[in-house]
């Protein structure tokens, strides 16, 4: 299983997606599941927006069918504090979403498809693909 990363997923709603993500979403259809976090940054960002229901309907009918939700339970919630604190201590700077996104993956032993390598890639044990290379 591959778990996306939200700036995967948003690719599905822009109106010229990048070519090579728009292909492996295809692709690996069936096989991809994603945080209820990465839901709460989609929301979010489209509630932002001056056509934000238009915008939250495309979301629901292009993003939101074709990946498993996975909701954050006692074990990611624990493994995400982990890579928190391991953050901190090491004077790194802690984004709590993607703590809790990298958790996931750590938890399922899945693959972190994201184009944001950077922010993952300090997160010990985390597999990572960047579909936009």
């Amino acid at each position: 299983m591959l778990l996306l990363d939200t700036n995967v997923l948003s690719e599905g709603v822009r109106d010229t997606p990048h070519r090579k993500v728009h292909s492996r979403l295809n692709v690996h259809a069936g096989n991809l599941a994603a945080s209820v976090i990465t839901l709460n940054e989609l929301r979010f960002g489209a509630m932002l927006l001056p056509d934000r229901a238009r915008f939250w309907s495309k979301i629901e009918t292009t993003i939101l069918p074709i990946v498993h939700w996975i909701d954050v339970d006692q074990a990611i919630a624990l493994r995400a504090a982990d890579l928190q604190a391991h953050l901190q201590r090491t004077g790194q700077s802690v984004d709590v979403n993607d703590c809790y996104i990298a958790a996931t993956a750590l938890v399922n032993d899945w693959v972190l498809v994201t184009r944001n390598t950077d922010h993952f890639k300090r997160m010990p044990g985390l597999q990572l693909e960047n579909w936009f290379k």
